[in-house]
């Protein structure tokens, strides 16, 4: 399906328009701590992190110059997740952090720059 052509007054038309989308910017550091502080509201102790809590940065293997993208919405882990804690990735501890009203929904995206 062929997109109608934008007329924008005296500006030349846009030849390709598409949907905005609102995007929530985050630092992995800034990640890292919100995780880190929520699982441990949760009764999940020191050990279960790698060194200085969550670290999405080892738990996903990313590379620095990066960006990663979620999209968050409420959803929580069923109890046979919450057993195994540390299958559950970066994406769905944001979507429990959402349904626990931690976090709000929307697309985040996480940059990786050190």
């Amino acid at each position: 399906m062929s997109q109608p052509e934008l007329n924008l007054g005296n500006t030349k038309t846009l030849l390709l328009t598409g949907e905005r989308q609102v995007v929530i910017q985050v630092d992995y550091n800034d990640l890292d701590e919100a995780i880190t502080t929520f699982l441990k509201s949760k009764g999940f102790a020191d050990k279960m992190f790698i060194k200085h809590g969550y670290e999405c940065i080892a738990e996903n293997e990313w590379s620095n110059y990066q960006s990663h993208n979620f999209d968050v919405y409420s959803e929580m882990p069923d109890d046979e997740e919450l057993n195994d804690i540390k299958g559950l990735g970066t994406g769905e501890l944001l979507c429990w952090m959402c349904a626990e009203g931690r976090v709000e929904a929307g697309n985040y995206s996480v940059n990786i720059f050190w």
